[in-house]
């Protein structure tokens, strides 16, 4: 009897442990974290004559899911928020185009020219993006490993603004039916010695196509883990929507102005950042 009841009390022990190894197996399948990043962002472009571009910082913060194919393959998604921020600077910036004025004849050309001097502006661009990653790991001990992550990411942009600025401005016309050059004329819209205010404009920009690759530490705790690490994302594709817009932007009712990457001044516009990534999971 005593043989009976403390076999039965080794198979329900036995049964109990592989269960609990199967959840905890099944629990490990499935991995969620929320993360952080810090590092350099770069909207890189060209700008032609004099101009100068400059980088600045980037934040980006997520919300994960990782499914473990195996102790070492997992693949991972999620959603995040990136900010990419960037700064362009003229001493003199000069340029011309060509306009037609419907209140004279539309079919009269305008050669319109024009100059702003001390023009600063700082651009914005707010992206939401689903990244998609096939990650490697590598154990250094039992709670300890080396990772490593790579691939791509769609950015879809939320929000693009260029703060504008400008010490003075100049503009005149040239028409080309009378030939003419028209060069104080405010009810034309040509100044001459006018400070620009400053104002916000929209960039126009496409959904960013990127490769992403992360390399750094996991440290568990039980079923929590925390990680960080070295990230890069970088954009295969031009971002660049809108060429035909101009900083000193030309029309019948006033004179506005655009983002110089709207502009023919900025060559196509890619994004890149890299940084800290640090982060926090469940599994």
């Amino acid at each position: 009897m005593r043989k009976i009841n403390f076999t039965a009390a080794l198979l329900m022990l036995l049964t109990c442990t592989t269960i609990n190894a199967q959840e905890v197996q099944r629990a490990e399948k499935h991995e969620y974290s929320l993360y952080a990043t810090r590092g350099m962002s770069f909207l890189m472009y060209d700008l032609y004559a004099s101009g100068i571009s400059n980088d600045s910082y980037s934040t980006m913060v997520g919300a994960g899911y990782t499914f473990n194919f195996s102790r070492i393959l997992a693949l991972t998604t999620g959603v995040e928020y990136s900010n990419w921020k960037g700064e362009a600077t003229y001493k003199s910036l000069n340029d011309h185009y060509f306009v037609t004025d419907h209140r004279i004849d539309p079919s009269t050309r305008i050669k319109y020219e024009y100059r702003i001097d001390n023009y600063h502006e700082k651009q914005t661009l707010d992206l939401i993006s689903v990244p998609l990653m096939l990650r490697y790991k590598t154990a250094l001990d039992r709670n300890n490993s080396l990772y490593f992550a790579g691939g791509f990411k769609l950015g879809i942009p939320i929000s693009t603004k260029a703060d504008i600025s400008g010490k003075l401005i100049s503009s005149s016309g040239h028409y080309e039916y009378e030939d003419i050059h028209y060069i104080n004329l405010p009810k034309h819209n040509f100044f001459v010695g006018r400070d620009i205010q400053s104002h916000t404009s929209k960039i126009e920009t496409h959904i960013a196509a990127m490769v992403s690759l992360e390399t750094g530490m996991r440290f568990s705790i039980k079923r929590a883990l925390i990680y960080t690490g070295l990230y890069f994302d970088y954009s295969l594709n031009d971002l660049k929507k809108s060429n035909d817009k101009y900083p000193l932007q030309f029309s019948e009712a006033s004179v506005g102005s655009e983002s110089l990457l709207n502009s023919p001044h900025a060559n196509k516009l890619k994004i890149m950042s890299v940084g800290i990534k640090v982060g926090i999971g469940l599994f």
